[in-house]
């Protein structure tokens, strides 16, 4: 049984509770149409150094949520009491059960909203990402949108704002790698309860394993500038790329498995090309960050038997013997980095970079 907190009195009214009026109401031969309500998930699980700063910029939104919800994930430090602080509503669960079976409380608990938008209680928003992502859901045959995400410390007024490009379908780019980062993307939260929400208990790549599902019944719109901004701390699941790999490949199986189950005809061609850029980006990862664990979880995942098998070997031969360079060189980007991070999107490859 979970347990769940209303508005604190003591804290002053926030702009994310007195939603968006006109400003979602749209049109269609002179009917106004009823808006969409958006809610907003934050799972959190010990982000009490980061969870101001992230609902920070949930509640400085310029087209504002209609409701904000922290999942609280058993954590041991402030988080609780830091989100009960900024008046948002909490929902505590009773055991610590991972980011997915979170998310999925939370989904559940925002009955009453049409559009759900995440955001890890490590991350910010820029202040107009809810505004780009509403106007990409007036098209009603799409199902997800998202933009690109920086790294915090980049400067969000600097970049230009770009207009969401044209819905298509994602699911043969996404078997090649999750490309979609989790806390820019805002989807109907009809679809995400029609394919089954995340896989409850996953805390590895749940995030692409949920996509894959979505993008075999809907468009997606991308809109191509960052919109969200992420942080590299030793807490996070992306620090454990060998996991991160080998419960991505599993997601990308099941993932096909259920366009199958749905009539969908997956070409085995797209099947092997895709899944060579997988392995690919994989081992460029291990190799730039000179990461032997990815680097063998990769080596171990390909069958002798497999079509790919050639292409590892040759990988294999070409880049074991200068492994140490490698260390070396990752060493040295570690100590002598500059500390300004330019802005990066996600690339084909994300599910296992950091």
């Amino acid at each position: 049984m979970t347990l769940e907190t209303g508005l604190d009195s003591s804290v002053p009214t926030s702009s994310h509770q007195k939603g968006t009026g006109a400003l979602r109401e749209s049109h269609e031969n002179g009917v106004a149409l009823p808006r969409l309500r958006l809610g907003v998930v934050i799972p959190c699980f010990n982000a009490a150094p980061f969870l101001p700063e992230s609902l920070g910029s949930v509640l400085r939104q310029e087209v504002p949520p209609d409701e904000v919800l922290v999942v609280d994930d058993c954590s041991t430090d402030a988080s609780l009491e830091i989100a009960r602080r900024f008046g948002v509503r909490v929902l505590q669960l009773p055991e610590n059960s991972g980011p997915a079976t979170a998310r999925n409380r939370g989904v559940e608990a925002l009955s009453s909203c049409d559009l759900i938008a995440f955001l890890d209680g490590d991350d910010l928003w820029a202040p107009d990402h809810l505004a780009l992502m509403f106007s990409c859901f007036d098209d009603p045959s799409v199902g997800a949108a998202f933009g690109r995400i920086g790294r915090v410390g980049d400067h969000a007024s600097l970049r230009s704002r770009e207009h969401p490009l044209a819905p298509r379908w994602v699911f043969s780019e996404l078997l090649s790698g999750n490309f979609i980062p989790q806390s820019s993307t805002v989807v109907r939260r009809n679809l995400l309860r029609k394919v089954g929400g995340y896989r409850d208990g996953a805390r590895f790549a749940e995030d692409y394993d949920v996509l894959l599902r979505m993008s075999i019944l809907s468009m997606f719109v991308e809109v191509p500038c960052a919109t969200a901004y992420r942080r590299t701390h030793d807490g996070q699941a992306s620090r454990h790329t060998a996991r991160l790999y080998s419960e991505a490949l599993l997601a990308r199986t099941r993932g096909i498995e259920f366009a199958e189950s749905m009539g969908m005809q997956v070409d085995q061609g797209l099947k092997d090309d895709s899944l060579q850029h997988f392995l690919d980006d994989a081992l460029e990862t291990a190799r730039f960050r000179a990461d032997g664990r990815l680097r063998d979880a990769v080596l171990r995942s390909v069958a002798p038997t497999s079509c790919h098998w050639q292409s590892v070997t040759h990988w294999r031969r070409r880049h074991l013997p200068f492994w140490p360079y490698y260390r070396l060189k990752a060493l040295a980007r570690q100590l002598f980095r500059p500390r300004r991070q330019a802005s990066v999107r996600e690339g084909a490859g994300s599910s296992v970079r950091s």
